[in-house]
């Protein structure tokens, strides 16, 4: 049967999937929709692109730096990734609202994320299902996460 340690980093690595292909949408819209500004607003779009960048990154050397061995490690770990995904949250909200992008463009990037959310969504469904098609011990029953 697998440890609570072992569902505990499972869900934590989903959850970081998620949030890095969500990142990684919203960082290429914004890079496209720059094309079509103007010499002024761009300039502030590139600052703006740059530090969401920045974000991003720093989210990605946060996980890498990520070894926990506890189940309160985890939470640690966790609540780190968490503010630096808010802290990228806001910037993005911040250049949605001060940019001069058409609103149609505010929905594409809305629609980007929820692909990238479904899409690691999708990748923990089949995960699932392919551990399930396992065969197991005679005699065990198949764990099943919490």
């Amino acid at each position: 049967m697998r440890s609570l340690k072992g569902l505990i980093a499972h869900q934590f690595l989903n959850w970081t999937e998620a949030h890095f292909y969500e990142m990684d949408a919203t960082l290429k819209l914004i890079e496209k929709s720059m094309a079509d500004l103007q010499a002024d607003t761009k300039k502030q779009a590139e600052e703006t692109l740059g530090q969401i960048g920045t974000r991003r990154k720093a989210f990605e050397e946060a996980i890498r730096g990520q070894q926990p061995e506890s189940d309160a490690a985890w939470a640690k770990a966790k609540t780190t990734l968490e503010a630096d995904w808010a802290s990228f949250e806001a910037a993005v909200e911040d250049y949605v609202k001060n940019s001069a992008l058409p609103s149609q463009e505010g929905v594409k990037l809305f629609r980007a994320r929820a692909e990238a959310q479904g899409k690691a969504w999708e990748e923990t469904i089949n995960a699932l299902k392919k551990r399930q098609r396992r065969p197991q011990p005679k005699g065990s029953r198949p764990s099943m996460p919490r």
